[in-house]
């Protein structure tokens, strides 16, 4: 198989591992991957295991540089004709967010949001607008939250939609709760986390 196939192959099985909560095979997976991307040549395969490479340390508690996001995202802007899901922008936003750097957090995941958007890829959007809703909850600016729980929550439940309700659920009762109406809010969290058991979807129980 080529490089760029293998990179895809490692970046899944890095996913997975993280999703099981293994993160020291799923940062070998990712450093694979990554390692694969840069023999490929391609800017897409360097974006992609780049940015879920940043991401999973940056769940790790350990942020990478400036520079490791510029050349990322660099590739991103490369990749020409598609959004990368946990691209660049989203995972540099994500390691802004944990870090507690909103502002620039929230202006690295409006990036994310607008090339998915140009892209109409709604995969991406969904998962950059779930984690607009924990930034908006992070910042106190619980309206800002609500209105995008409530347009990850319209988005799910669109025909054909790539976005899981079981993780709107969660986004919606994370919203309820930050503002008090505790019952509503615990209704939501329990079809969440009862669609993802049915569904098999492991990322939305743990969250």
């Amino acid at each position: 198989i080529d490089e760029e196939t293998r990179a895809a192959i490692y970046r899944e099985r890095g996913s997975i591992w993280l999703q099981l909560g293994d993160i020291g095979r799923a940062r070998a997976e990712l450093a694979a991957a990554a390692e694969a991307a840069e023999q490929s040549g391609s800017a897409a395969a360097r974006a992609d295991a780049l940015g879920w490479l940043g991401f999973l340390d940056a769940l790790a508690g350990e942020p990478r540089p400036p520079e490791f996001w510029e050349r990322a995202e660099a590739f991103e802007q490369e990749a020409d004709g598609q959004a990368i899901f946990y691209g660049p922008l989203q995972a540099h936003g994500m390691q802004l967010m944990y870090a507690e750097r909103l502002d620039e957090a929230r202006e690295a995941l409006h990036k994310a949001y607008r090339r998915a958007e140009g892209f109409g890829e709604e995969h991406a959007l969904g998962a950059i607008e779930l984690h607009l809703v924990e930034l908006e909850v992070r910042a106190g600016e619980l309206e800002s939250a609500r209105r995008h729980a409530e347009r990850l929550f319209q988005r799910s439940g669109q025909a054909g939609a790539e976005i899981d309700t079981s993780a709107a659920l969660y986004a919606k009762g994370l919203v309820d709760a930050y503002q008090g109406r505790a019952d509503d809010a615990r209704t939501a969290i329990q079809e969440g986390i009862a669609l993802a058991g049915e569904d098999k979807i492991f990322r939305t129980q743990c969250l």
